[in-house]
């Protein structure tokens, strides 16, 4: 996922059958949260995303080195993309369908209401300051989360958009 779950496990040392748990427990948590400062931002997306969630992340975490048994550098890229790649889909279809997302976008869609920032700049600014509390903090991230922090905002605004004017409204028309 982002920034923050990428190094979930290796900050905290959760074994990988624990990580998909902590991460629904820290979500909901985060929801609590949100549901005082961004309400609009949970709504039925939010559940949607959660419930699977837990169970995608421990299903992941076994299937990735299964499918990218390799640690060549072209097989570890291939994986890490083939991941932000949907992560980018799936969360551009969250924010332009405004069904509810999830804890961390709905923390930064509130900055962005908040800010009058952009999607990209506030994604970005929001990934950053994760990625380098977790390197204070001791996590450690590699070249996969530093693009994943640089590049989510800019995709998710612009794919978000795109959503919108061609499949969204188009079916309204």
């Amino acid at each position: 996922m982002e920034s923050f779950t990428t190094d979930l496990d290796r900050f905290f040392h959760i074994p990988i059958v624990q990580l998909g748990f902590v991460s629904n427990f820290i979500n909901i948590a985060l929801i609590v949260v949100l549901l005082l400062i961004g309400r609009h931002y949970v709504n039925i997306g939010t559940f949607m995303y959660l419930i699977p969630y837990g169970l995608f992340i421990t299903i992941g975490s076994h299937l990735y080195p299964v499918l990218f048994q390799s640690n060549a550098i072209g097989v570890r890229l291939l994986g890490g993309l083939t991941g932000i790649t949907l992560y980018y889909i799936g969360i551009s279809l969250f924010v332009a369908a405004d069904i509810g997302v999830d804890p961390f976008n709905g923390f930064m869609l509130t900055i962005r209401d908040k800010t009058g920032w952009s999607i990209r700049r506030s994604k970005i600014t929001f990934d950053v300051v994760l990625m380098t509390s977790g390197f204070l903090l001791g996590g450690k991230f590699g070249l996969i989360t530093i693009v994943t922090a640089l590049t989510t905002g800019p995709t998710i605004q612009a794919l978000g958009t795109w959503i919108q004017k061609h499949i969204l409204f188009e079916r309204e028309s």
